[in-house]
């Protein structure tokens, strides 16, 4: 018996001496705070705010799940960025509002779940833009045979279109 416990106490001091604990001190939300921006001069024209609300609804024990809704993605963002006759968004911030608790007793007889999401973003136009209007079609336009050049379209025109 003692020879089993010796073994057991072993065993675990083994196991629990391989776990480390990392203390991540940075900004939850502000994960771009370390990339690099190019720094070009800009006018601010204004703040923008999407709400987007995603509800989950789950059947009885949980054997399945359906999602109506979506969350905010950055191209939604850019549309009505467009709207304001923007050129480009910064300082982003998506705010997840969810409020409902899951209790083992709602997982047995199944539940609903509601989350709202609300963005705000700072709308920005920038002052030397010097871009050409590229043909509806999107192909690359070679200037010369010699180069591997290519006009790039606005970022007005991509947002014309709808994301689905």
């Amino acid at each position: 018996m003692k020879k089993c416990m010796f073994v057991l106490l072993v065993l675990t001091a083994m196991v629990l001496s391989g776990c480390k604990t990392t203390n991540l001190t940075t900004n939850k939300v502000g994960w771009s705070d370390y990339t690099t921006v190019t720094i070009k001069d800009f006018d601010v024209v204004g703040v923008i705010t999407l709400e987007s609300e995603v509800t989950k609804t789950v059947t009885p024990f949980g054997f399945s799940s359906t999602l109506e809704g979506s969350e905010i993605t950055y191209a939604m963002l850019m549309e009505k960025a467009v709207e304001k006759k923007g050129d480009d968004i910064m300082n982003v911030r998506i705010d997840k509002h969810d409020d409902s608790k899951t209790t083992l007793f709602d997982r047995i007889i199944g539940y609903t779940k509601k989350t709202k999401y609300i963005a705000t973003a700072l709308v920005i136009r920038y002052k030397d833009m010097k871009v050409e209007a590229p043909g509806a079609d999107f192909k690359h336009e070679l200037s010369d045979a010699s180069e591997n050049t290519f006009s790039i379209p606005k970022v007005t025109d991509v947002f014309k279109f709808k994301f689905n």
